[in-house]
This record gives C-alpha cells, sequence and structure tokens, in this order.
C-alpha cells in the first residue's frame, strides 16, 4: 500500500536524521593551495568528532566527501538532519491523508471520475446522497520521495 511506503521511508529518513551527531555539514573549497592537484574540487565536510590529539576540544573533519561541482557540494550540505526531519513529517502527513481520504471515500462514494492536474490526483465522486464529493491527493510527489529513498527505480 502507498501509506506504508510513505511510512517506511518517513521512519528510516526520521532515524538517520536523528542519528547524525555533527554540528552540520557545509560546503569546502579545495581549489585554493597546491594540496590536491585536480581542479576543480570542491567538498562536504562536517566536525562530527573532536581530535583526540588536542589537548582542546578542537573539531576536527570526520568525513570530507570531494565532489567537483561547486552545486553537488551545495546540494549534499543542505540535506540538514532538520530539513529530512521536516520531509519525514511531510511523509507521515501525507500517509496519514492517504489513509483518511481511503476510509472516507470507501464509506461514502457510489460513483467517481478521476483526473489529473500537475500532478495532484483529483477525483469527483456522487456518494450515497447524490452529493458531489471533491478530492485532491497530493500523495504523488511524496510516493516519488519515498521511493527513491527507499532506493526503488520508481
Amino acid at each position: 500500500m502507498s501509506a506504508d511506503i510513505l511510512r517506511e521511508a518517513a521512519a528510516l529518513m526520521r532515524s538517520r536524521a536523528e542519528a547524525e551527531n555533527s554540528r552540520g555539514w557545509y560546503k569546502v573549497d579545495f581549489n585554493e593551495g597546491d594540496g590536491y592537484p585536480y581542479r576543480p574540487l570542491w567538498g562536504v565536510s562536517n566536525e562530527a568528532y573532536f581530535d583526540p590529539s588536542a589537548e582542546e576540544d578542537v573539531p576536527w573533519l570526520a568525513v570530507e566527501i570531494h565532489t567537483g561541482l561547486e552545486a553537488t557540494a551545495e546540494h549534499i550540505a543542505s540535506w540538514h538532519p532538520t530539513v529530512a526531519l521536516a520531509v519525514a513529517d511531510w511523509l507521515e502527513a501525507e500517509a496519514g491523508a492517504m489513509d483518511a481520504m481511503d476510509i472516507f471515500t470507501a464509506a461514502t462514494a457510489t460513483e467517481t471520475h478521476s483526473f489529473n492536474v500537475r500532478g495532484a490526483a483529483i477525483s469527483v465522486s456522487t456518494d450515497v446522497r447524490g452529493g458531489l464529493q471533491l478530492r485532491a491527493d497530493t500523495s504523488s510527489p511524496a510516493l516519488i520521495v519515498a521511493r527513491a529513498y527507499l532506493g526503488a527505480s520508481s
């Protein structure tokens, strides 16, 4: 079920974000100096640990990722745990909305006509009293995010 995929991705995203213990990630410009022969070179680093050889608690690079593109470094650095937690909240909210609409539609709809507008599935249903129900399902982008995060191709 689609709501289960959203919840699975949200739970994995949340557990990874909560386990991440650095002071955040940041873009690093390695294009200055003589230390690296390949250019352009951008990186992403964090200061998750402290140098055990230092007398004081001095942050040092726990992870250093090199990339040739500045945009790639900016993208990786922007996926802060706070962003991941907000996306997990969004996925969970979409899953809850899917559950609620499935229950509501199953209990009241007698005939449904659906169409798609800018990525949102819109359905118009006739209910048991002859009235119309309008439902906008915006879960498609959430499902794309969840499946990609879980490693699925679509």
